[in-house]
């Protein structure tokens, strides 16, 4: 994978079809954590909860949409890493939020240059998802590198 300014995630769907309700989203490179400096913004504000807490590194603090927001097409989490800074995300972890039919069960990452046109990062679009409790984070997941 390439380095890139923007990434989102978009496509995002519960088990449930019910709110989602999660505490963190993390973006990683090589060497760690990579979305601390970026600024983080959605197409929606959350229902409940500020979307600063998903990168606020603390899984007590939680941010929430309805299926109505969430399920538009147009809805999207970004990263904006600013200009001239591009990063190579190899991988993403999710914090759970409170309730499991309320967890992040699948969603699609996509990386662009200019913000305009998007391309998806097959290998990090997330799929089958697991809550595994209150307060607690997923693994990191992450890419398989390829010869």
């Amino acid at each position: 994978m390439a380095a890139h300014r923007y990434w989102r995630l978009i496509g995002l769907s519960t088990f449930a079809n019910a709110d989602i309700n999660i505490s963190q989203l993390q973006l990683h490179d090589a060497a760690g954590r990579v979305d601390d400096l970026s600024v983080l913004s959605c197409s929606t504000p959350p229902l409940y909860g500020a979307l600063s807490n998903l990168s606020d590194g603390l899984f007590t603090t939680y941010a929430g949409w309805s299926l109505a927001q969430y399920g538009v097409p147009a809805f999207s989490i970004n990263w904006d890493f600013g200009a001239s800074v591009t990063k190579d995300v190899i991988g993403i972890k999710v914090g759970a939020g409170s309730v499991a039919s309320e967890f992040l069960e699948s969603s699609v990452l996509q990386y662009s240059d200019d913000g305009a046109y998007w391309d998806t990062d097959v290998a990090l679009s997330l799929l089958n998802l697991q809550w595994v409790a209150a307060g607690l984070t997923n693994a990191l997941f992450q890419a398989v590198p390829t010869a």
